[in-house]
């Protein structure tokens, strides 16, 4: 029995900070022994598998989030480069140079040009 003047002899419990806790709960993923994790750190094996299956919850709901937020800014890309007008380096004929050298043509390619009315002659 204790007497009025004797503080009980239970230690206090550390303070598990959420970092602590992650470190804990990151060994127990990283495989080393619940049993032995518990020894050491003086926590019930009941709470160390508590604090794992926290810690799992809500790593899959983090992974579930950042999956949705991707998808939007995906959906916002698309539709941000759907009305974006097109562009190509085809679409549009360049001028003919009036400086340019004049090449002789083919006489196929020159009937062609001649026939689509392209022969400037």
């Amino acid at each position: 029995m204790f007497s009025l003047g004797q503080r009980s002899q239970v230690a206090e419990p550390p303070q598990w900070t959420v970092e602590k806790q992650a470190a804990v709960v990151l060994r127990l993923l990283h495989g080393e022994p619940i049993d032995a994790v518990s020894t050491e750190t003086g926590i019930p094996v009941g709470e160390l598998d508590s604090w794992r299956r926290v810690f799992l919850e809500a790593a899959a709901k983090a992974l579930r989030e950042h999956s949705r937020r991707v998808a939007k800014q995906v959906a916002r890309e698309h539709r941000r480069k759907a009305a974006e007008p097109a562009h190509s380096d085809f679409a549009a004929v360049p001028e003919p140079d009036p400086n340019a050298a004049k090449l002789p043509v083919p006489e196929h390619l020159h009937y062609l040009w001649v026939t689509l009315g392209l022969d400037d002659e």
